[in-house]
């Protein structure tokens, strides 16, 4: 038993091990090379969120809530999410979804966080959400959300 997990919930492995930098990388790999294509590397967060490829997006998620949408052959960010910033979100540790209904297409993640690290609440905020996200429909001039937050 290590001292730092004491609550007997999941593996009793250390949460940080002593000289190892916590991090994520989120990233595409050429199929036929072999060669990294591209990745994104998120420094003092563990990558739990899937990924998910939509046409030529992928959708990603950090344990801080950011929810990511990149291109899918660059990497480069197009839009970011903050879950945070609704009621009841948390870290964006799921594995996102897509779906089509009435002809439009959706892309649905959870903002729940992640209990394995419920004593460190600023690295994966707990919360209660299932949020969908679509694309305007064409025409549309409305108001655009690029980047929410709290």
């Amino acid at each position: 038993t290590f001292p730092n997990n004491t609550d007997g919930f999941a593996s009793r492995a250390p949460s940080v091990i002593p000289g190892v930098q916590v991090r994520g990388i989120f990233g595409a790999t050429n199929s036929v090379t072999g060669q990294i294509v591209w990745k994104h590397d998120i420094p003092e967060q563990v990558a739990r969120s899937g990924m998910l490829v939509a046409g030529d997006l992928v959708f990603f998620g950090q344990n801080d809530s950011t929810f990511n949408a990149a291109n899918a052959a660059t990497g480069a960010i197009l839009w970011s999410f903050v879950g945070t910033s609704v009621e009841n979100g948390g870290g964006a540790n799921a594995a996102p979804i897509a779906y089509v209904t009435g002809g439009k297409e959706f892309i649905a993640n959870a903002f729940g966080g992640n209990s394995l690290v419920r004593r460190r609440p600023r690295v994966s905020p707990l919360g209660d959400a299932m949020i969908a996200f679509a694309l305007p429909d064409p025409g549309y001039t409305g108001p655009r959300i690029i980047h929410a937050s709290r």
